[in-house]
């Protein structure tokens, strides 16, 4: 995990803050515990366990890691929007990734944040739309 590290973070039991000084991209997660933050296993990890998380809630719920999922779905997408912040230039899995968090963030509860959902869909359409306006067909 990068950034300033919050209050619920696990990774506060290994380690420090880190990369703060990045500003709006220092959040996400480094790959293997390393120094690297690869967008593409990134945003592909997020929309999974987002999507799995729109299917299961009712599981995570029960078990008690809702608030552990949406959380860091929320800090991956959070680092992804600020990754991809010219239209057409940051897709992969982003699109993916930022629709998951959106989705997430308009289910009622206490991480119902309609801003933020707002926000996450309308990024992750318009780089959709930048996207694909220029493949050619087949």
């Amino acid at each position: 995990m990068s950034g300033d590290l919050p209050s619920w973070s696990y990774a506060r039991n290994w380690r420090d803050s880190s990369f703060s000084s990045e500003g709006a991209i220092s959040k996400g997660f480094f790959t293997d515990g390393g120094h690297l933050k690869s967008s593409l296993t990134m945003a592909s990890s997020a929309s999974l366990l987002a999507f799995s998380a729109l299917t299961w809630k009712d599981s995570l719920v029960s078990s008690g890691n809702w608030d552990g999922v949406v959380r860091n779905v929320r800090w991956a997408a959070d680092h992804l929007m600020a990754c991809a912040a010219n239209d057409g230039e940051f897709v992969a899995q982003a699109v993916a990734a930022l629709t998951g968090a959106g989705l997430l963030l308009r289910l009622p509860g206490e991480h119902q944040d309609e801003d933020a959902s707002e926000e996450f869909l309308d990024r992750a359409q318009a780089l959709w739309d930048e996207w694909a306006s220029t493949l050619e067909s087949v």
